[in-house]
């Protein structure tokens, strides 16, 4: 399954900067693993009882802040005056420490998935000896993986000083995403491969590296059908993270992957069109928090999709163990179709597009919904002037023009409010939720047509629309420019606008000569 892809490459010489109180102190100091040689120890208090092994340094301070990663971290100290980089106290010439050992009550690195190379432990001492051993483990060359792909193009973050899309930022438990120059930036040395940033993107911007959908359709296409003349009434899809104790039952099609947010909802709806009777998702033990939650967020959406869609929710849940599990499941009453109609999409919003419409049973339901990247988009056409705008900043592509026409797309719109934020009229509003209707409409919704074609009052060629002419007028209307029989210049081409207006400026030359009593040229 997996497909090859950049590694990430830290090097490391294996110097600790251990810092806390000087009890906790002497038992790091006391247990340090033959693998680690060059000690920082900063002590918070009486450090003259404390252990010196050979290539350590025990220095009096308060650690305030640490940053980094393997073989990259960055501290800094108290000092008279503000803090002070420990830099200069380290062995390594690069004035960089490899690895950290926080022994305060309160980590200095607060991320729920903290960097690789930095630990934190308070108060047990055989978690204290298994930090340290796993710590002396990271030497010399480190390689992981680079577990993202990311495609700006599809992503709705911020444009133009507006503000976007933040799923990603909200919910990354390694704090490896940041915002910078309104674009999203990824620290591949702090990303540790949750894919919780993956779940959450709704236009499929972020991807895993080694486990794409593509390959991910092929595997489930391929196991379903394998299944399906094995079991009634139709197989079940599992997606574990863990290998399993025991071998799944007859009918089952087991998807291994490294995280369950590999996996998301438009593949679980995906398989559920390509024939399986049900998806379960087995949550694994030690599970990031924030990964957690998003999990059980996407697979709550997933089942109100179902719902709207007039399917059983329950066809898509999430199970903590595998014993008494009903692997039976429901009939299938629609008509499934290839893994080669998923694969031939183009990404996430185009899959979900596609397994709702094999899913639909009878009426659809609609269901507003707050915080979700689905839903419609409202408009006051009286006041829409056509400017285009709004057609600018949407990255989804859910808003276009076509001869003169404003038009939108339910099933790509992510509800980021780019658009919204970009009208200079304030004529566009969100309406958030699952509308199965209007994200299956087959072709683009018009949201507003031209108007009368407005023609110059000069010349009778064609201007543009009405109501762009009346909002440039109601923008501009007070200028002083625009007063008396400067008004007419706004029912004018600019080639007779620009005529009209330097015969203005030659009678006002005129009456200024005629007033100082100076001959004209």
């Amino acid at each position: 399954m997996n497909s090859p892809s950049p590694s990430i490459r830290y090097e490391s010489a294996g110097t600790l900067l251990a810092y806390g109180p000087a009890d906790r102190l002497s038992d790091a100091l006391s247990n340090l693993p033959g693998s680690i040689r060059r000690v920082l120890a900063v002590c918070a208090g009486d450090r003259e009882q404390l252990p010196s092994p050979e290539g350590a340094e025990i220095v009096p301070g308060v650690v305030l802040e640490v940053r980094g990663h393997l073989g990259a971290f960055r501290a800094r100290a108290a000092a008279p005056g503000g803090g002070v980089d420990l830099g200069a106290l380290s062995p390594n010439r690069n004035a960089l420490f490899d690895l950290v050992l926080d022994l305060y009550r309160t980590p200095l690195i607060d991320h729920e998935v903290p960097p690789l190379g930095y630990a934190h432990v308070y108060g047990d001492k055989e978690e204290l000896k298994a930090a340290l051993e796993q710590l002396g483990q990271l030497q010399g060359e480190v390689r992981k993986p680079r577990y993202y792909q990311f495609d700006e193009q599809r992503c709705a973050h911020d444009r133009l000083g507006l503000r976007g899309c933040r799923a990603c930022l909200e919910v990354c438990p390694a704090g490896a995403l940041c915002s910078e120059a309104q674009r999203i930036v990824i620290d591949p040395y702090l990303c540790r491969g949750c894919a919780t940033c993956m779940a959450v993107c709704p236009t499929g911007a972020l991807e895993h590296a080694q486990y794409r959908p593509e390959g991910l359709l092929q595997m489930l296409g391929e196991g379903i059908a394998a299944e399906q003349s094995q079991v009634a009434p139709a197989p079940s899809v599992l997606v574990h993270a863990d290998a399993l104790d025991e071998d799944l039952p007859p009918g089952v099609v087991g998807i291994e992957v490294p995280t369950p947010a590999v996996v998301s909802s438009d593949l679980w709806l995906a398989a559920l069109a390509m024939g399986a009777a049900q998806v379960l998702v087995l949550a694994p033990d030690g599970l990031p928090n924030a990964t957690a939650q998003v999990l059980e967020a996407e697979l709550n959406r997933a089942r109100h999709w179902l719902k709207a869609l007039g399917q059983v929710p329950e066809r898509i849940r999430c199970v903590h163990r595998l014993q008494g599990v009903d692997w039976a499941g429901l009939p299938v009453t629609w008509e499934p179709v290839s893994a080669a109609q998923f694969i031939a999409c183009d990404g996430k919003r185009e899959r979900l597009r596609r397994a709702f419409a094999v899913l639909q049973q009878g009426a659809c339901r609609a269901m507003p919904m707050r915080g979700v990247p689905f839903g419609r988009l409202r408009i006051d056409t009286a006041n829409c002037s056509l400017c285009g705008a709004c057609i600018g900043v949407c990255s989804p592509g859910a808003l276009s023009m076509r001869d003169g026409s404003l038009r939108y797309e339910a099933w790509r719109c992510t509800q980021c409010g780019l658009c919204a934020e970009a009208c200079p009229e304030n004529v566009l509003g969100l309406e958030p939720g699952l509308f199965p209707d209007s994200f299956l409409e087959a072709e683009p919704q018009t949201l507003k047509a031209p108007e009368a074609e407005f023609l110059c009052v000069e010349c009778g060629k064609p201007v543009g629309d009405v109501a762009l002419q009346r909002a440039t007028r109601s923008l501009v209307a007070d200028h002083p420019i625009f007063q008396g029989e400067g008004a007419k210049l706004l029912e004018m081409c600019m080639a007779c606008r620009q005529h009209r207006a330097a015969q203005f400026s030659l009678a006002a030359e005129d009456a200024d000569l005629s007033s100082t009593g100076r001959p004209a040229d």
